[in-house]
């Protein structure tokens, strides 16, 4: 009987230590981290806006929040610059981009346009969420993009 209960406490022991190794070489998992960039890990997008001038218009790292859109880094660049912007509320498909600066959409028959890495957008600014490091692209242009 003495062995049995020997047995019994020397196998708990062991089994107490193994557990105590492994619970001490097993380390948390590391949280997963917002997508950051070069900035001191805000999360950035760079905007370009072609007017059609002759002259680009760059706002490079350009902060935005978890979940901003297309259409949030726009109006914070306007507003913040006293650009001209005029926009429709949302409808049934999005916001609708009526002027950016002095360019407003019919004049000449052409319309602002945007891409995002260079794939030109299939949805509204207001549907289309940011991703760290996304390169934005308005373009005022009469040529008709699929």
């Amino acid at each position: 009987m003495l062995t049995r209960g020997l047995k019994f406490f020397g196998v708990t022991l062991v089994l107490i230590g193994v557990g105590f190794l492994l619970g001490w070489s097993v380390q948390a998992p590391t949280p997963l981290q917002p997508t950051t960039s070069d900035t001191g890990g805000a999360r950035v997008a760079h905007l370009i806006i072609d007017a059609d001038t002759g002259h680009l218009q760059t706002f490079p790292n350009e902060p935005f929040f978890a979940g901003a859109t297309v259409f949030d880094i726009l109006k914070a660049v306007t507003t913040r610059t006293s650009m001209p912007f005029v926009y429709d509320p949302p409808g049934a498909y999005g916001v609708f981009i009526r002027q950016i600066g002095g360019k407003k959409n019919g004049t000449e028959k052409k319309y602002w346009q945007y891409w995002v890495n260079g794939q030109f957008a299939m949805v509204a600014a207001d549907k289309q969420v940011l991703q760290s490091g996304d390169t934005l692209l308005w373009k005022f242009t009469g040529e008709q993009q699929e």
